[in-house]
């Protein structure tokens, strides 16, 4: 036995079809045109926000544990945005020193 669909379900395909259309077109102009560092790191935030918006879509108690990861989550995208930060800095510092300012004399063999 077949039985329709009500159509607040078929609404909700069609705004989560569309929320997830505008999610990658926004992820590929920022990889294009924006910082991208900053992007990856925050991108860690992705199943935080989908799990505070689950909750409040599904009426869900969040539970102690739950916040406890979102925590570890947040700790986890600031250590590796930091990382790749001061990681960038000394890429920085080391194509400085290295450079080659064509005043050095060179010895011909």
């Amino acid at each position: 036995m077949n039985t329709p669909l009500p159509t607040t379900c078929y609404g909700t395909v069609v705004a989560l079809a569309f929320i997830t259309l505008m999610a990658y077109s926004l992820w590929d102009n920022a990889m294009r045109k924006g910082n991208t560092i900053f992007l990856v790191a925050s991108s860690y935030m992705t199943p935080l926000l989908s799990t505070i918006v689950s909750c409040i879509y599904l009426s869900v108690a969040p539970t102690p544990s739950l916040w406890l990861g979102c925590g570890l989550l947040i700790f986890g995208s600031l250590l590796s945005w930091f990382s790749v930060k001061s990681g960038e800095q000394i890429g920085r510092e080391d194509s400085n020193t290295h450079r080659h300012t064509g005043t050095e004399s060179t010895a011909v063999n």
